[in-house]
């Protein structure tokens, strides 16, 4: 084997690993009954909020404390426990957070958008889009470089700068859809306030690597 980078040992060969992964794990039972095992073990029943803030440096009292986290945990499950949460309206929190999880496992990672959609009528503008690690990608299909890989834009220390995320998935060319749309949007990774604009979940082996590896790789022959 060749002596490379984190970045040059697995880029080149990431889309050949995600579809043989996504092959075993839809046609082979072993396959697929492990990567369902680990969803049910590590998801379970999902992720409940305990809200606990540290009333002595905000300043308050236990009491206030107690009130204001009933509050949050109120709000937390009426909008977790509802369709309101994801930005296609398909999903509550918990069934993003085991499609996050089982994502991460078959392709080696799972990206997400926090957006902020208003003009729905719902309850909460809060919402979160997934979308396809596929469709993170270098625009045009141009070369890796110094600063852009695989899709994700990086400054001189590797740190993220934006991602560049195709608009429609490159596997719909393949049923007639997606030829004539070939367009990407970059995505900063924070606002100009601070926050967050793509959550990127990927198991890191290597320093200097920027996408996820998927968990099958290894014993797949």
């Amino acid at each position: 084997p060749l002596l490379g980078s984190a970045d040059s040992d697995l880029l080149s060969e990431l889309p050949t690993l995600v579809s043989r992964s996504r092959d075993l794990t839809r046609n082979h039972g072993v396959a697929a009954g492990a990567i369902q095992t680990l969803v049910d073990n590590v998801i379970g029943t999902g992720l409940r909020l305990a809200s606990i803030p540290d009333y002595r440096a905000l300043g308050k009292t236990k009491e206030w404390a107690d009130e204001w986290a009933r509050g949050v945990e109120s709000e937390w499950r009426a909008w977790s426990e509802s369709t309101d949460c994801d930005a296609a309206n398909a999903l509550t929190f918990h069934g993003m957070t085991a499609l996050v999880f089982r994502a991460s496992l078959i392709n080696g990672e799972a990206l997400a958008l926090p957006l902020w959609l208003d003009q729905r009528g719902a309850s909460y503008a809060t919402t979160i889009q997934l979308v396809e690690a596929d469709r993170l990608s270098n625009p045009a299909g141009v070369q890796d470089s110094k600063t852009l890989r695989s899709g994700i834009e990086i400054d001189a220390y590797g740190a993220a700068v934006a991602y560049y995320i195709r608009k429609t998935h490159p596997g719909d060319a393949y049923i007639g859809y997606g030829q004539d749309r070939e367009e990407w949007l970059r995505v900063p990774v924070r606002t100009q306030f601070g926050r967050l604009r793509v959550l990127h979940v990927h198991d890191k082996e290597r320093t200097g690597q920027h996408r996820g590896k998927p968990l099958l790789t290894s014993i797949m022959p």
